[in-house]
């Protein structure tokens, strides 16, 4: 049955089939340029860079952890509901 502007109309199975011809020809392609790119990177002489983790370099702009006012075991136990030997004692989940 023609579309619009005379298109056919195809077949789920003949879509299907062109979707994957098309992604498996667009995987292999990816791989031969992947291996050319790094065919290319092992020429590359590398001897004198040292190793690093990022691309550029990160500097840690938190703050040093600080104590101000540390509680006590007994002050946490308050906060418990239950408590049982000196421990939080909570629901048993099935």
């Amino acid at each position: 049955m023609p579309t619009r502007f005379g298109q056919k109309k195809h077949s789920q199975h003949y879509v299907f089939h062109t979707v994957i011809t098309t992604v498996l020809l667009c995987s292999i392609f990816l791989a031969m340029v992947g291996f050319l790119y790094v065919d290319a990177m092992n020429e590359v002489d590398t001897s004198n860079v040292e190793p690093m983790a990022h691309a550029i370099d990160f500097v840690n702009v938190m703050r040093e952890d600080k104590v101000f006012y540390e509680q006590t075991k007994e002050e946490l136990m308050k906060n418990a509901p239950y408590e049982e030997d000196g421990f939080f004692r909570v629901p048993k989940i099935n």
